[in-house]
This record gives structure tokens, C-alpha cells and sequence, in this order.
């Protein structure tokens, strides 16, 4: 058995049962379609479902001593999941402060230049670039609002 499996779908478990409940708050459906609980709620059900895979085949499949070996944790990859996710969470708090354009450049220079470790002329090219299409698709072609900070974007 491989715990760290084990635990990961544990906990995700637990984190879709809490998607699926904070939709159920939600209004599920409109006269016209969809409402803003529906897509939150499939997710969490999908997440459930996958996680319960997860947890019982890693509760029922026993690695060999080879298989344990070659799947000892590497800290140095953990920590670049684990700067991923903060850095995600940097960008979300951002984006009400300094725009959601602004803030995902931010986030996505460091991703490229810090956790995929290239140069910070090809995180910038790239975070703009990025950012640019997420602009065309979903203000010019679906005309949403993102969140914009002071200089207007």
C-alpha cells in the first residue's frame, strides 16, 4: 500500500464532499439553464469519484520492495508543488488588489522562470502571451469581466 496515496485520496475526499456541500447552497438550475451551483457540484461528485479510486486502489495494491524504492518522495519536486500551490493563492488574492491580468502574469513568470527553472526573458514572453489570449478569450469573445486593479486591467 502506498500511504501517501491513501491519504491524498482521503483528503480529497473530504474536500469534494465540502464542494459538493457549499453548491448544494447554491441555485442549482435557472428557467434558462444552468445556475451557479451546477458546475460546482459536478466537480465535487467527479472529485469524490476519482479520490474514491484512488484511496481503494492504493489500499488494496501492495508495492513491491523495487516498486517502493523507486517511488520514495523526492522533497525537491514536493517543494516546487507545494511553491506552485502558494504562488496560486498569492494570485488569487491579487487579483481583486492589482487586476487578474496583472496578478496571472506575476503568477505565471514565476512558474516558468522559478518552478520549471528557465530564463525570466522566456517567463515574461510567455506570462504575457498567456495573458493576452485569456484577455481576448474571455472579455472580447465571451464578454466576461475580470477583476481589473487601479491601472484599469
Amino acid at each position: 500500500m502506498k500511504r501517501s496515496d491513501l491519504l491524498s485520496g482521503l483528503f480529497l475526499i473530504g474536500f469534494g464532499l465540502f464542494i459538493i456541500r457549499e453548491a448544494s447552497a447554491m441555485k442549482y438550475s435557472y428557467v434558462h439553464g444552468p445556475g451557479p451551483g451546477f458546475l460546482p457540484f459536478w466537480i465535487g461528485v467527479l472529485l469524490v469519484a476519482l479520490a474514491l479510486i484512488l484511496a481503494t486502489m492504493s489500499a488494496f495494491y501492495f508495492y513491491s520492495e523495487k516498486e517502493r524504492k523507486a517511488n520514495r518522495a523526492d522533497w525537491w519536486k514536493a517543494i516546487r508543488v507545494a511553491g506552485t500551490w502558494v504562488a496560486f493563492l498569492f494570485m488569487i488574492a491579487l487579483a481583486d488588489k492589482i487586476g487578474f491580468i496583472l496578478s496571472f502574469v506575476i503568477f505565471t513568470v514565476f512558474l516558468v522562470s522559478a518552478v520549471d527553472r528557465r530564463s525570466l526573458s522566456t517567463g515574461i514572453t510567455v506570462a504575457l502571451a498567456i495573458a493576452f489570449g485569456f484577455y481576448l478569450i474571455f472579455v472580447y469573445a465571451f464578454g466576461l469581466r475580470l477583476p481589473v486593479g487601479p491601472w484599469g486591467f
